[in-house]
């Protein structure tokens, strides 16, 4: 128990001498903290080598200050020093919120560039192949062509709106049935049905929901020859339910539950899902889900976003 104590550590921790003395040594610590505390302090005790024992607490006040409380023992009696640590702990904080939201950043800016690679390589692959057929007198390439650069030109302007963007906190209201109707408006060589039941639904996205969505549906056409694609919108409580169904070659049960994970290669095709890899990675960014099953006639992607509520 303590049996003396100082002013000034009686104005730190704003009480009188005589509520100290006599109460047990740790006094100053949080219920919360009291039982580590105890077999810290025990600890100490037993193995003390000339070293101090130094324990942290938040005071049970108002003012919830950090105190870090250093032990040393001198003949039969323990010394027990008082620092406020607050301000250090804040600014600890502080630096840890700081190399968290860098490693957001980090993580964001290099699925912006796995996206950028992906997905202008796609538009830079059709348009040498289109050029290629125009040259050999094939009709309807320079359209092809123009239509391509136009959709990889709006995607680099999508993609600039967000590049200082990092994790959740800057997701906003996005309507899925448009954006959908933007991706299908590319595709005019398969038939593609989006069931018109649920257009005005808001999502929490942001404007890399267009490349989820158009890498979904390139993937089905480019690698599954799919003909025919039909995308169905509903909601389940505070979710949207987004299912993009194609008649499309099935997928390898042997990488089906390893889709979307970066760098996983078909054995019959040799083609690595990063377009998938970085779908799922965006979802995750929207605190949504995405899912892929075989089906009797093709494949289907159910992807879970969260609805948006106008009020």
């Amino acid at each position: 128990m303590y049996v003396h104590i100082t002013e000034a550590t009686c104005l730190f921790l704003d009480c009188k001498i005589e509520e100290i003395i006599g109460k047990h040594l740790l006094v100053f610590v949080s219920e919360k903290d009291k039982e580590r505390a105890q077999i810290e302090f025990e600890t100490f005790l037993k193995t003390q080598k000339g070293d101090p024992g130094v324990f942290e607490t938040i005071l049970p006040s108002e003012e919830k200050k950090t105190l870090r409380i250093i032990s040393n023992i001198v003949d039969e009696y323990i010394f027990h020093s008082l620092e406020d640590i607050t301000e250090l702990k804040r600014v600890e904080e502080g630096l840890k919120k700081n190399e968290a939201e860098l490693l957001k950043t980090k993580k964001f800016l290099e699925l912006i560039n796995s996206m950028l690679r992906h997905d202008i390589i796609n538009d830079l692959t059709v348009i040498l192949s289109a050029a290629d057929l125009h040259e050999q007198g094939e009709e309807g390439m320079l359209n092809e062509i123009k239509k391509r650069a136009h959709k990889s030109i709006g995607f680099i302007n999508a993609i600039r709106n967000i590049g200082n963007l990092a994790g959740t906190k800057n997701l906003h209201l996005c309507n899925p049935y448009n954006i959908l109707q933007s991706v299908c408006s590319h595709y005019k060589d398969i038939v593609i049905n989006i069931n018109d039941n649920v257009k005005n639904i808001d999502v929490l996205a942001d404007e890399t929901l267009y490349s989820v969505f158009d890498n979904i549906i390139s993937n089905a056409i480019r690698h599954g020859d799919a003909e025919k694609i039909d995308i169905t919108i509903t909601v389940e409580k505070q979710n949207v339910i987004i299912e993009i169904k194609n008649n499309g070659k099935k997928i390898e049960e042997k990488i089906l539950t390893r889709i979307f994970e970066q760098g996983v290669k078909s054995e019959i095709t040799g083609k690595s899902g990063t377009g998938l890899y970085v779908t799922k990675e965006n979802m995750n960014r929207f605190e949504g889900n995405i899912e892929v099953k075989n089906v009797k006639d093709g494949v289907s992607f159910i992807l879970k976003l969260k609805k948006v509520d106008i009020k």
